[in-house]
């Protein structure tokens, strides 16, 4: 609904008075700013003209009060950021709201609270009031507030548009986020990064984003569903609700190095830090110094679907060691391998023999899961014995009882020993276990190894971590899960992913409900099936890659419709150039060329560069990258989106039935338009399947 000349000239009257109070706060922040810029830089001459005059405590006060300055200068630079990144759009939503018995209150809505004195003129969409503007129309409504829940109704609702201090828009709506407004923002085209999504947050996204009741909180969401961005607007929301948290309290795993670079604008926008980012081989290397280097995710993804060109994913050896079976076989096995252990001689201590059988014996009673538990309650019994002080001298008993088990300590020797016992009982045919253990570890194998040791020497708790996200979770098995709730047994987790995404041929879940059914304590398990990123065209037709029907188109129709080229190998070049040509001319400001192989897109790469000078290509190793106009193979493509998108392979190397969720994954990374080369389009009619993870 369209404002009357009065209340729109109310609006430009109350934007104006809110770009004053920011004019105000920045230049006092900047006063402030100066100020001290000036007192830090006056005690640094100072140490540096009186080096060695000064009394040392009077200087280590003084130090002491200059880093507090200092951190207090870049709380103010970062204060100052944020005012100026608020002016250009102070804020996008308001709400009336009449609590019982009381005047009609007008809430305005931003990015950042905006007070002059008592009175707040925008509030923090992480507000609690805030929330209403998400959940609710016009009429009844309610938020709970520190004092408990308070109660009214919304009697307006208006939506801003305001660039550079400009209203460009204004309008109401009687629902919580108006159609024509979703449209508009979603047929903008694609940004160099990830962008937050503050001003459409749906009613569902939202009450992910401010979920504080449960501790593993697993979202299933469909291509575009904003999985990702619901995450990070979810960390916003829990640093801004709980101030003793900070950003290097949360970890992000992320599925590679260039993923993490497309989203690390969100948190920055949103007022926000970027939390700890790795990836789940950079965490197994931290935890297996014993080997030079641990196989990526995305190298492992390359050499599966190299491995067997005509059906990846049927290698049994492999399925094995991802497969839930083998995390059963590794208990079995440490199991074992505790209870036989043994002292291999007599233990001395504090002048008193202890002889190995009777330490074997005591040590096979102790009670625990794992060698150091185990020997820990040997140590304490033997403490208590002697009537030695715990504190004191427990540790130096511990560790020559330790030092005397007959076990071996190397991982490399104890995994050996699962596989040959593995193979020996004819589980699995496994080779080369020597060269496995002698060059850079498998992803596979690096996740059962990880496991084994934390078995056998116990789970590292890591108590700084308070939140973890992993994102792209169909693609972790449960092992991967347990080990990572194990370590961070303290924090709570956000798991999101889609089943239909899954890029590991040899491990697939039904639901990610089996995620959050093996989880401890409080778990929730959430859907979410419109798709915001693709047309209605491009959704119909991925609907069909992987036989669904449950994925909602949000985004509507603009007429174009997927479209199918079979090109000859020495016609590529100049057709893929006037495809690029064509969608630059539409307006396009992202473009991919996503290729089935990496040597596929470095093919390209070469043929295409000199045409196309600001063409990147991007690889398992980019960290840096430009979103123009880029050329990546298909496993690298997780979680990117691009105006328009090129699915590419070679004439003789389609992506077959096996492979039609990889397929599923390149195609939904296309927003308005995509185009398909030298594709059977007989995989859409191939009967779905699923692999068993039990074997």
């Amino acid at each position: 609904m369209r404002l009357s000349k009065r209340e729109l000239a109310a609006e430009c009257d109350y934007l104006s008075r809110v770009l004053g109070i920011i004019d105000q706060r920045g230049a006092t922040a900047s006063v402030a700013i100066a100020e001290r810029k000036e007192k830090v830089q006056a005690f640094k001459r100072y140490i540096w003209e009186t080096t060695g005059e000064v009394d040392p405590i009077e200087l280590a006060a003084n130090r002491q009060s200059a880093d507090f300055d200092s951190r207090r200068l870049d709380s103010e630079r970062a204060v100052l950021l944020r005012l100026l990144k608020a002016r250009k759009s102070p804020y996008f939503g308001r709400i009336d709201f009449q609590e019982e018995s009381e005047p009609s209150e007008p809430i305005y809505i931003g990015l950042m609270q905006i007070n002059e004195h008592n009175s707040i003129y925008v509030y923090d969409w992480r507000a609690p009031i805030s929330s209403m503007f998400y959940e609710y129309g016009l009429g009844p409504a309610s938020y709970e507030a520190p004092v408990g829940k308070i109660s009214g109704k919304i009697t307006l609702r208006r939506q801003f548009r305001i660039s550079d201090s400009v209203l460009l828009r204004c309008f109401e709506s009687d629902v919580n986020v108006l159609d024509d407004y979703l449209q508009e923002v979603l047929s903008q085209s694609s940004s160099e990064k990830l962008r937050h999504i503050v001003t459409t947050i749906q009613q569902e996204q939202n009450r992910i984003i401010r979920n504080l009741e449960d501790r593993f909180l697993v979202v299933q969401g469909v291509a575009g569903s904003g999985k990702t961005s619901v995450a990070l607007h979810r960390i916003a929301y829990l640093l801004y609700k709980d101030k003793k948290l900070s950003s290097n309290n949360i970890l992000i795993l992320s599925p590679n190095s260039v993923f993490s670079e497309y989203i690390s604008d969100v948190l920055p926008d949103l007022g926000e830090e970027n939390t700890l980012q790795t990836t789940f081989s950079e965490f197994a290397s931290s935890y297996l110094p014993e080997f030079s280097s641990i196989e990526p995710f995305t190298a492992f993804i390359e050499r599966a679907y190299k491995g067997a060109r005509s059906c990846p994913g049927k290698d049994e050896t492999v399925t094995f060691k991802l497969s839930d079976a083998f995390k059963y076989h590794i208990h079995d096995f440490v199991t074992r391998t505790l209870t036989n252990a043994r002292f291999s001689q007599d233990v001395k201590i504090f002048g008193r023999r202890y002889e190995s059988s009777r330490l074997t014996a005591l040590f096979r009673k102790c009670a625990g899961i794992t060698l150091l538990e185990k020997t820990e309650r040997l140590a304490d019994l033997i403490a208590n014995q002697l009537g030695v002080v715990y504190d004191r001298d427990e540790k130096r008993i511990f560790r020559l009882l330790f030092d005397q088990l007959k076990i071996s300590y190397d991982i490399r020797t104890l995994y050996r020993d699962l596989l040959l016992e593995i193979a020996a009982r004819g589980h699995v045919e496994i080779g080369g276990i020597d060269a496995i253990l002698n060059r850079q570890v498998p992803y596979e194998d690096c996740i059962a190894m990880l496991y084994l040791k934390f078995c056998v020497f116990g789970f590292h708790k890591d108590g700084n971590v308070k939140h973890v996200v992993i994102d792209e979770a169909q693609d972790y098995n449960l092992m991967q899960i347990d080990i990572l709730t194990r370590i961070f047994e303290d924090a709570a987790f956000t798991i999101l992913g889609d089943v239909n995404q899954t890029i590991n041929p040899f491990y697939k879940y039904m639901s990610l409900s089996e995620v959050e059914q093996s989880c401890r304590q409080r778990s929730s398990f959430i859907e979410l099936k419109k798709a915001y990123r693709s047309t209605e065209e491009i959704i119909n037709y991925t609907n069909g890659i992987v036989n669904t029907n449950n994925v909602n188109a949000i985004r509507h129709k603009n007429g174009r419709p997927v479209k199918f080229k079979k090109v000859e190998q020495d016609q590529v070049a100049a057709s893929l150039s006037n495809d690029v040509h064509e969608m630059r001319q539409r307006g396009f400001r992202s473009i991919a060329i996503i290729t089935k192989t990496d040597w596929e897109a470095r093919q390209l790469f070469k043929e295409l560069n000199e045409s196309f000078p600001d063409l990147l290509y991007v690889g398992a190793n980019t960290e840096k990258f430009s979103k123009t106009l880029v050329v990546l193979p298909s496993y690298i493509a997780k979680g990117l989106e691009f105006d328009g998108v090129v699915v590419y392979s070679d004439m003789g190397n389609p992506y077959g039935v096996h492979e039609r969720f990889l397929y599923y994954v390149v195609c939904t990374r296309a927003q308005h338009e995509l185009i398909v080369y030298n594709q059977d389009e007989s995989i859409l009619e191939a009967p779905r399947r699923s692999r068993s993870r039990r074997s």
